[in-house]
């Protein structure tokens, strides 16, 4: 573990850290799952305002950027 990580665990669980990590992209796959298959159903698009749409890609979006984000910072908390 590199000298910054030694130092940061004597602040901070890095355990539970890792494990409250891992729960925020479960939720976040599960919104994304949900508003995929939101998405993917043509009758939802069809018969959904525009703007409805457009919200829930947009919501789409961010989450599948957020997930990746936190993946990234929990591909650094291997090992812990």
């Amino acid at each position: 573990m590199p000298e910054a990580e030694r130092e940061l665990a004597e602040f901070i669980d890095l355990k539970a850290e890792r494990m409250r990590l891992a729960r925020q992209v479960s939720g976040l796959e599960a919104e994304i799952k949900k508003l995929s298959e939101k998405l993917d159903n043509p009758d939802f698009v069809a018969r959904a305002p525009e703007e409805v749409v457009g919200e829930n890609r947009e919501r789409l979006e961010t989450a599948q950027a957020a997930k990746r984000r936190l993946d990234v910072v929990l591909s650094r908390f291997k090992g812990c």
